[in-house]
């Protein structure tokens, strides 16, 4: 746990530098250390670094496009023309639930 503590001072430092002036020679003061990843590659996890269509929101769940919803369809109806008697696969029924899901929680995109 301290480890995560002065980690976040690191960084903090090189971040947010003290701006008051110091008494100290440039010879005497101590080299700012870098931190050990560069910010600008730091997302949050699961999150794409460019919000392209088909990716996920902030709750991690996938932001479906009407192409996508189409198309998935299109994919199901074929199949149970080629198969009427064999059951979906499970995939297929657990994108269909998260398309609803996705209608009532906003989720789908032009």
């Amino acid at each position: 746990m301290i480890e995560l503590f002065t980690g976040f001072q690191k960084e903090n430092a090189v971040v947010n530098p003290e701006d008051e002036p110091s008494d100290e020679t440039p010879e005497e003061t101590p080299k700012e250390e870098k931190p050990e990843q560069p910010l600008e590659e730091l997302v949050a996890p699961g999150t794409p670094k460019t919000g392209s269509a088909g990716a996920q929101n902030e709750s991690g769940k996938k932001v479906w496009t009407q192409k996508e919803i189409r198309e998935f369809y299109a994919y199901k109806n074929e199949f149970i023309k080629k198969n009427p008697e064999r059951e979906l696969p499970e995939d297929v029924i657990l994108k269909e639930r998260d398309i609803f899901a996705a209608q009532h929680e906003n989720r789908i995109r032009p």
